[in-house]
């Protein structure tokens, strides 16, 4: 009897267990099926914001802002202005397609016209009176302070040919297709800097030395095969010699 109700008593046991590992099992696997859900939607929600749907495609975004980033330190070397203020007038540049590269062409072009003792300084002395503007006081700005300060009186003139005259006159042949971004300028009053030029700086020591690293791998690979020649064409005259003999 003992014997009986203790077989009774495991298989009550055993049966409880049974009952408990499935209900266990339903709970895990509903929780893995609720993980599993919250990850897919999680990477739905990181590709519709960043657009990047894969490991190649996220490389190719870090390196394309890498190498932005460091064109702002070219170009600031080349048209003397600050990173930050590159920075700040090619985010208001976006909305009309106008570059970094497109600004500070045009900011490079300005400054020539107003250091120059020629008629291209006479032109831009007539440019900045008919928007209003002190030769002097204008010479004695900052590049960005300079492109700013023609954005706002630009916005003020009539449209027509005096202006996009006024534009070629300060800003070169390109001038009057800055007339959209100067306007845009114009409408933002400021500018806000997304890149420091710790940061450009940053970049560009990374493309060198990336740049280094390409030249140090060519010249390994190249020093190996040189090195490998000779056994190269020892192998190829054994195989020439086995297959002629």
């Amino acid at each position: 009897m003992i014997i009986g109700n203790l077989i009774i008593e495991m298989s009550a046991n055993v049966a409880r267990l049974q009952k408990d590992m499935a209900e266990s099992k339903a709970v895990v696997s509903g929780a893995m099926k609720e993980m599993e859900a919250a990850v897919n939607v999680a990477k739905k929600a990181f590709i519709a914001l960043s657009g990047v749907a894969s490991a190649d495609a996220f490389k190719n975004m870090i390196l394309g802002s890498i190498e932005a980033t460091a064109q702002l330190h070219k170009l600031s070397i080349q048209a003397g202005v600050s990173v930050e203020a590159l920075s700040g007038l090619s985010t208001i540049g976006r909305a009309t397609g106008t570059g970094a590269d497109t600004i500070a062409a045009a900011s490079n072009k300005m400054s020539k016209a107003l250091a120059s003792a020629n008629e291209d300084s006479k032109g831009a002395a007539a440019a900045l009176r008919a928007l209003g503007l002190d030769f002097n006081a204008f010479q004695s700005m900052s590049p960005d302070e300079r492109m700013i300060k023609v954005a706002k009186a630009m916005n003020e003139f009539q449209d027509g040919g005096q202006k996009s005259a006024a534009a070629m006159m300060l800003m070169g042949k390109s001038g009057a297709e800055m007339l959209p971004f100067m306007r845009d300028l114009a409408e933002a009053g400021s500018i806000n800097a997304k890149v420091t030029t710790e940061q450009a700086d940053a970049a560009h020591e990374f493309e060198k030395k990336l740049g280094q690293l390409k030249t140090n791998g060519d010249a390994w690979k190249k020093s190996l095969s040189l090195e490998l020649i000779p056994t190269l064409n020892e192998l190829a005259q054994v195989m020439l010699t086995v297959k002629t003999s």
